[in-house]
């Protein structure tokens, strides 16, 4: 397998992270729905290509740990950068209503992420349910990105 395919899906999520801060930073532009919009593709493009070439090969397990950490990063990066555009140019909030609605975010996905692990944990249902439901809502405020734009 070439070098250039192993790291494909590192170049992508960096991609990914300067896009959606850049159309952040351009604000209302043409060009803001585009960055968002191929930002959202490149989710699915890298996680298929890291899939299907790199997960398995033996040289990216033994130093390249880049997408396991970069992927998330990147969703994050997207994901916060598409709420703080929503809230500042679709619907007109102020900095702390901005930071108010992420926050409310962050609370809910941490509650989330926390709850199947405060209860039982023989309790493989509430586990299923809740990371279940932060991975459709984060999908959705991905989604919400190119839309808002």
């Amino acid at each position: 397998m070439a070098f250039w395919l192993i790291h494909l899906p590192d170049f992508i999520c960096l991609y990914r992270i300067v896009a959606s801060l850049l159309a952040l930073w351009l604000g209302i532009h043409p060009l803001a729905p585009y960055l968002f919009t191929t930002a959202l593709i490149s989710d699915l493009l890298d996680g298929w290509i890291f899939r299907k070439y790199v997960k398995n090969h033996p040289a990216w397990r033994s130093w390249n740990p880049l997408p396991i950490t970069l992927d998330p990063l990147a969703d994050f990066t997207l994901l916060i950068s598409g709420l703080i555009y929503a809230c500042r140019y679709l619907y007109h909030l102020s900095p702390l209503g901005t930071t108010s609605v992420i926050l409310l975010i962050g609370g809910i996905s941490l509650t989330l992420n926390s709850l199947p692990f405060v209860v039982k944990p023989r309790n493989a249902r509430l586990y299923t349910i809740c990371m279940t439901l932060l991975t459709h809502c984060a999908c959705a405020l991905m989604v919400m990105s190119p839309l808002v734009a």
